[in-house]
């Protein structure tokens, strides 16, 4: 009695904490590898990212710059880099798009909004 209660709730688990019916791992595969990429909206998203950022640094103020990091598309080429595991063509195109493309985008607008006069804190 006791262990046909023990494996209908752990079939009742089993069940609710499945995620093999939930998810389609080939529409989440095209994905993410559509998204490695900063094409279309995606390389707009990066740009508001990188001014919001920017003028976050301007002002010093901690809330913006975290509010940019938050809208910034960088996670589509970090999934890249997960799913590049097994396919290391894949691997290779993630890692330069999340690191030379968002880094050098950044640190040139960077250059070209601040000015340079440091205050003193």
């Amino acid at each position: 009695m006791a262990m046909n209660i023990l494996k209908r709730v752990t079939g009742v688990i089993r069940e609710i904490i499945n995620i093999d019916t939930h998810i389609d791992t080939d529409a989440a595969e095209r994905s993410i590898r559509s998204n490695v990429e900063f094409k279309g909206p995606n390389a707009w998203i990066l740009a508001v990212a990188i001014i919001i950022a920017s003028v976050g640094l301007n002002v010093n103020s901690i809330p913006v710059i975290i509010g940019a990091m938050l809208i910034s598309p960088l996670m589509g080429p970090i999934f890249g880099l997960g799913l590049g595991i097994n396919d290391i063509e894949l691997l290779k195109h993630a890692g330069k798009k999340s690191a030379c493309n968002g880094f050098y985008k950044s640190a040139r607008l960077i250059f070209l909004l601040c000015n340079n006069s440091a205050e003193p804190e």
